[in-house]
Formats: C-alpha cells, structure tokens, sequence
C-alpha cells in the first residue's frame, strides 16, 4: 500500500515540475535585438537545488552619451508569479552581445549561488567588475 502512494507522489511530484518548466519556458521564448535607446528584456533562470525556481529580468536601455547599456530596473519573480524588485541598477558595457549578456548573468547568479552572496551585492558593478576578473584570473586593469 505505501509503495503505491510512493509511486503517486513521485507521478505529481513530477508533473509539477514538468509544469513548472513549461511555465519557464514560455517566459524565455521571447528575446529582443539590442536597439539603440530602446528598451529590451533579459531574463534569466535561477536555479535552487539544481531546479529552476524563479526568474531574473532586466529592462536595458542604451545611454546615448557614451553608448553602455543600463539596467535601471531589475524584477525577480517566483513560479507562483510573486514579484520582488532587485534594488542594484547597473549597467552592461556596449560591446556585450545579447549572448555575451545572457551568459554573464548566468554566471552572476550562479556566482551568488556559489558564494551565498545577494544578489543586490552581485550586481553591484564593482563586485561585478571583481568577480569578472576572478573568472578570468586577470589582476590588473587594462
């Protein structure tokens, strides 16, 4: 009898994850060009126990001075759609690709993970510029 209800339990267990994944990628179908001075979403998984728990999604916007792209705005929302705003803007330097972009993110969240560190602190562009550095071990400035 209880190895029946153990089968049970992983069959919905499993479709919820099933589902939960759907959800995420519906999230992640739609991706937009780098537009000079127009805004354009990046969105990210974040993962706990190796399973996709929420999303990250940046609004950028190309500064027209000197050509960075910002991210004044930051939301992160669970798979039940509760949003929490992420406080830290920062910015994207211009020679960063939409790819490059999404990588780095990644790495920035999986960093977080990694160290226990908020992520408000990863984003930080200095903490960013340090652990940009730490991945690629260079010391020093060019």
């Amino acid at each position: 009898m209880s190895l029946n209800n153990n089968v049970k339990k992983k069959k919905s267990a499993k479709k919820v994850d099933d589902e939960s994944k759907q959800k995420l990628k519906a999230l992640f179908t739609e991706e937009r060009r780098i537009i000079d001075g127009f805004p354009f979403n990046i969105n990210n998984y974040i993962y706990k126990n190796g399973k996709p728990a929420a999303y990250l999604e940046c609004e950028h916007r190309r500064r027209p001075d000197d050509g960075d792209i910002e991210c004044p705005a930051k939301t992160k929302m669970d798979l039940e759609g509760n949003i929490a705003a992420l406080n830290q803007p920062h910015n994207h330097l211009k020679n960063e690709t939409l790819k490059e972009e999404r990588a780095f993110h990644n790495q920035l969240i999986k960093a977080s993970s990694q160290s226990g560190e908020d992520l408000n602190k990863i984003f930080n562009l200095e903490r960013r510029f340090e652990l940009f550095m730490e991945q690629f071990h260079v010391f020093s400035r060019p």
